[in-house]
């Protein structure tokens, strides 16, 4: 999910997911162009499972997604 969205950004909409218990254990990757560290322990306090920062390839992605689906209880990043 990308933290800078049209009408709700992506730390918003994470943590929304997070705090549904129908949605909790979705795993949330928060994409970004902007690599500080404040987004970073931001994607982490709203639940974010992992943070890729753009641009990415694809199997930056690919791996990024295997590691967050290794984690059983979808624990944040």
């Amino acid at each position: 999910m990308d933290m800078m969205m049209p009408k709700m950004d992506g730390l918003t909409a994470c943590l929304a997911i997070k705090n549904n218990p129908a949605t909790k254990l979705i795993p949330v990757i928060m994409v970004t162009a902007i690599s500080f560290e404040l987004n970073i322990k931001l994607s982490q306090q709203m639940g974010a499972n992992g943070y890729v920062t753009k641009p990415f390839s694809s199997q930056a992605l690919l791996d990024k997604i295997a590691q967050v689906l290794t984690v059983t209880d979808c624990n944040p990043i």
